[in-house]
């Protein structure tokens, strides 16, 4: 694996701050960076507008955005944002599987 440079993931970090989120290292190389915000400040920090989807027949709710963006000095250097565009898969419940149990 190919860890980022120290510049890049300080350039990260440094712009969560500024938004009161706190970044930390997912991996040990930390080429994923993970941080819990609010959705107005996703939103201000990826000029993005996210809603909220309620799956109707479980209740799970998600959110999503039609696009984002990022500062023209992090756009180079971060690979992807999650969660934006797409929505989570919800799998089928076991009691619907066409699959039955032998014995």
């Amino acid at each position: 694996m190919v860890a980022p440079h120290q510049s890049s993931i300080d350039a990260v970090t440094s712009w969560l701050a500024e938004h009161g989120a706190v970044a930390s290292c997912a991996t040990l190389n930390c080429d994923f960076i993970t941080a819990i915000v609010t959705i107005p400040t996703a939103n201000q920090l990826l000029d993005a507008e996210y809603q909220r989807f309620v799956h109707a027949d479980s209740g799970l709710v998600a959110f999503s955005t039609d696009s984002y963006s990022l500062p023209a000095n992090l756009a180079s250097i971060v690979d992807f944002v999650a969660p934006t565009i797409r929505l989570p898969t919800i799998a089928k419940s076991a009691g619907s599987s066409s699959r039955k149990l032998l014995g």
